[in-house]
């Protein structure tokens, strides 16, 4: 994979170089790569696989590390191009230090004894393949002295990192959770968006095959009319069958329209809760920074006006240290009030969409029904009919609208998101090693002895530093408790649209089953025609409007059996993709918990360590006879 070197603009002075060269080999046998230094301390790297192929941005540190209990866990890597190929030019080592790829190779090391050559390369096909053959001469010091002299930082710059780290993949999890819920939506919608527009499909299949019969059979009918059948008994009855259909047909057009502006009025009530909800949230984490960056600036002017201090060296540093804080805070609050603003931008143009689709579907619906009354008579069945199939398909086309909509402003708006993450990421990373680069100057400074430690200034570094982790800690429960309760209102808006889907279907269900009751007790009472003493044989219309109402009884049931289907395939992929988003919020709200508990236990292990104390689990300097035997729960006296 090739050779590496610490930044060393950003290694402190008093280290062991030999930490500073590694050389990344690729080790066939395990699939592992292996990370050796100067040291001669080595632990292994190996390849992350997921569902989309390999991971090219981190690898799985070994635990065998020694830095493995202080959370090195997982080396991030960066990519860029050498001779036209792509290599990894940098890793980031323990503690976040970034190791950096020497382009000369092997005679950059001959001073060190070091001769290799090796190669780093990315197929096209995504996978990863290394080739090395190297061998490195390491310093003559044993492994268990070269560990205990490991570089660390010291115990307020372990501190620090941890806390940055927190911050960071609390950060991290929440975006990678919260991309996630969205694409579980995205795939929802445009799953159900399939299924009706198939279904439509279907449906005007049915529609098209069972009109052309209808039209057949009406053209004899009209060769009946010719023949001057008389109407009849039964043509009386056939007359109430199509008028109790025209009836039925009539309550499921205002069964639609009601179902339509329920769902419609639920969606932008959901839409409203969760701007609520952000802007809410938004405020509260807005007064909790304009709080505590009063407090710092109250401390920065406390501190600037110690009596009697001179500026150490120390000082010196922790001010550039906050200077540079202050400019990285003030570009992310940057970023993410521009980002709030393109947000409420594209909510209100996703509201006029809505607001224009609604009153299309008004218009055309309006339209349609006047045109019926002007040009349609009671007795034109096929006119009212077409008129039907038409307003149906209007319901259709603009229900489609405006899913598709909502979709595109929802992937508009996780771009948005994506753009934001990467804007606030290169602040965070340009800022933090500025950051790093000055601590690393600081380490040169003189030892301070302890008195030096509670001056005035000192003390106010300390609360500044406090203040600042109070305030992050804030921030970040005010985002998670924001995203639980945004996720909680969709639930349940889904769970209030998915009620009303259901009653609406099963009312429409209901008022077939009444309308097949009726029409099948006119059929009854037709039939009953001959034994009242009528005609014993249909004539020619009769025998056609019996046709034609078997014809669109059949078309009826058709229609009937491919709208439950679809609905019950609606409700099976919604309860589906409602269990996913479960899951994934509950493993979200638990992998912040264990970060937080994770990071809280670390720094207060490092603390109690500064403070003299042993990190916990140790056995006591000088004397280890007092720790409990292997398979023992019991010291040893």
């Amino acid at each position: 994979m090739g050779y590496y070197e610490i930044d060393r603009s950003i290694a402190s002075e008093d280290r062991d170089t030999n930490w500073d060269v590694v050389q990344v080999t690729w080790n066939a046998g395990s699939n592992t790569f292996t990370w050796t230094n100067l040291a001669g301390v080595s632990w292994s790297l190996s390849p992350i696989s997921g569902s989309g192929g390999w991971d090219t941005t981190q690898l799985t540190v070994g635990n065998e590390n020694p830095y493995f209990n202080d959370g090195y866990t997982s080396a991030k890597i960066e990519w860029g191009t050498e001779e036209g190929s792509q290599v990894v030019t940098t890793i980031k080592g323990p503690w976040g230090w970034p190791y950096l790829r020497n382009m000369q190779g092997e005679s950059a090391f001959s001073s060190s004894s070091m001769s290799s050559s090796s190669s780093f390369s990315s197929s096209s096909s995504s996978s990863t393949s290394f080739s090395s053959s190297s061998s490195v001469s390491t310093s003559s010091v044993s492994i268990t002295t070269a560990i205990a002299r490991k570089p660390e930082p010291n115990c307020d710059d372990k501190v620090r990192k941890i806390r940055d780290q927190r911050d960071q993949e609390l950060e991290d999890a929440r975006f990678i959770k919260e991309q996630q819920l969205t694409q579980i939506r995205l795939d929802r919608e445009t799953q159900l968006e399939t299924l009706r527009r198939e279904s439509t499909e279907r449906i005007a299949l049915i529609q098209t095959t069972r009109r052309q019969q209808i039209q057949q059979l009406l053209t004899k009918r009209e060769q009946c009319d010719m023949k001057n059948d008389e109407e009849t008994c039964r043509a009386g009855w056939d007359v109430k069958i199509e008028e109790k259909r025209a009836h039925y047909e009539e309550q499921e057009e205002i069964l639609r329209e009601e179902r339509d502006k329920e769902l419609e009025f639920t969606r932008k009530a959901m839409e409203d809760n969760l701007a609520k909800i952000r802007i809410t949230k938004t405020n509260e984490i807005t007064a909790i920074t304009d709080t505590r960056t009063a407090q710092l600036l109250k401390i920065t002017e406390e501190r600037d006006a110690c009596e009697g201090d001179l500026e150490s060296c120390n000082d010196k540093y922790d001010s550039e240290v906050n200077q540079v804080r202050i400019r990285m805070e003030e570009e992310v609050n940057k970023v993410r009030l521009e980002r709030e603003t393109v947000l409420n931008n594209i909510e209100i143009e996703r509201k006029k969409s809505v607001e224009i689709i609604e009153m299309e579907r008004t218009t055309q619906l309006d339209q349609l029904r006047a045109e019926w009354k002007v040009s349609c008579t009671d007795k034109c069945n096929v006119c009212r009919e077409t008129q039907n199939e038409l307003l149906e398909k209007v319901h259709a086309e603009q229900e489609e609208k405006l899913v598709q909509i909502r979709i595109r402003y929802e992937k508009t708006v996780r771009q948005e998101q994506l753009v934001t993450k990467e804007q606030i990421e290169i602040v965070n990373v340009k800022r933090k090693t500025q950051i790093d680069r000055i601590y690393a100057q600081k380490s040169g400074c003189p030892e301070v002895a302890e008195k030096e430690k509670e001056t005035c200034r000192s003390k106010l570094e300390a609360q500044m530093v406090t203040v600042r982790d109070e305030r992050n800690v804030e921030i970040e429960l005010i985002q998670t408790e924001r995203e639980v309760l945004l996720e909680n209102s969709r639930l349940d808006y889904e769970n209030r649209l998915e009620v009303i889907r259901v009653q609406k279907t099963e009312q429409m269900n209901k008022l077939v089953v009444e309308k097949t009751s009726a029409l099948e007790a006119l059929r009854t009472e037709r039939m009953k025609c001959a034994e009242q003493g009528q005609q014993k044989v249909e004539t020619c219309t009769e025998k056609v409007d019996r046709q034609l109402d078997t014809v669109r009884t059949e078309r009826d049931e058709q229609l009937s059996v491919e709208r439950i289907n679809t609905e019950a395939e609606i409700v099976r992929v919604t309860a589906v993709r409602k269990e996913q988003l479960i899951k994934v919020q509950a493993q979200l709200e638990e992998q912040l918990k264990n970060i937080r508990e994770q990071r809280y236990e670390q720094i207060e292990k490092i603390l109690r360590k500064c403070e003299g104390g042993r990190a916990g689990g140790e056995c006591p300097e000088l004397d280890c006879s007092l720790c409990p035997a292997e398979g023992s729960g019991s010291l040893q006296g």
